[in-house]
């Protein structure tokens, strides 16, 4: 009789462990299978912002390439515009006769019906006048249209300045844009993980399983 007591006694003993453990055996279950789904919406994401900020710093790079490259055929283009106009000026500043004078014209005009016509006025009757100069005779038709296209020319380079102007400040403020895209996909790459599964995770799911597995382990080693 005793014996059937003491087994009667202890039944209870042994059930309420087996249900620690069981409740402590879902716990586990439980905390694996959050972290498990954490870990895949995670990685899922991690993988997803990765590939979009690498498309994102190769579209950016061609774009700053693509820009230097405009920039750098801009600047040899001004360059040789530079050198034509030097060229233009030193030439100019070689005519020293008037048939040199004459020639330039007749070149430069290439609309004339005829070249360029020399014409020395007559001297003054007037004692001590000084000899007139030669005088370079040309179509009057030909040279209006001539520096109608000439003011015209001036009027473009006038814009064309103007324009590149706002062009090297757009340039600036694009720059200025693709210095903070570039800040906030690095700011992006920190946030990697930060998903809505991984936060809850971390806040409030991983203390709270930790602490009912530590109590539940707390109470099965005191029986």
């Amino acid at each position: 009789m005793a014996r059937r007591e003491v087994f009667r006694w202890m039944a209870p003993a042994v059930s309420a462990r087996a249900k620690i453990e069981a409740i402590v055996g879902i716990l586990v279950l439980v905390l694996v299978g959050i972290g498990f789904l954490s870990w895949l919406s995670e990685h899922d994401a991690r993988l997803k912002g990765e590939a979009e900020i690498k498309a994102t710093k190769e579209a950016f790079d061609k774009l700053q390439v693509d820009r230097k490259t405009e920039a750098a055929a801009e600047a040899d283009r001004d360059r040789q515009a530079a050198e034509r106009n030097a060229a233009t000026i030193a030439e100019v500043a070689k005519l020293n006769t008037p048939q040199q004078r004459a020639d330039y014209v007749t070149r430069e005009i290439p609309s004339l019906p005829t070249p360029a016509v020399l014409v020395t006025p007559a001297k003054s009757d007037i004692p001590n006048a000084p000899a007139p100069k030669p005088l370079v005779i040309v179509d009057a038709e030909a040279l209006d249209n001539r520096l109608a296209a000439c003011k015209v020319a001036e009027n473009n380079v006038a814009t064309c300045k103007a324009d590149l102007a706002s062009r090297d400040h757009d340039r600036d403020l694009a720059d200025q844009q693709i210095a903070l895209l570039k800040k906030d996909n690095g700011n992006l790459e920190k946030l990697l993980g930060q998903t809505k599964w991984a936060k809850a995770w971390n806040t409030w799911i991983k203390p709270t399983l930790f602490a009912g597995a530590g109590a539940a382990i707390g109470r099965l080693s005191k029986k």
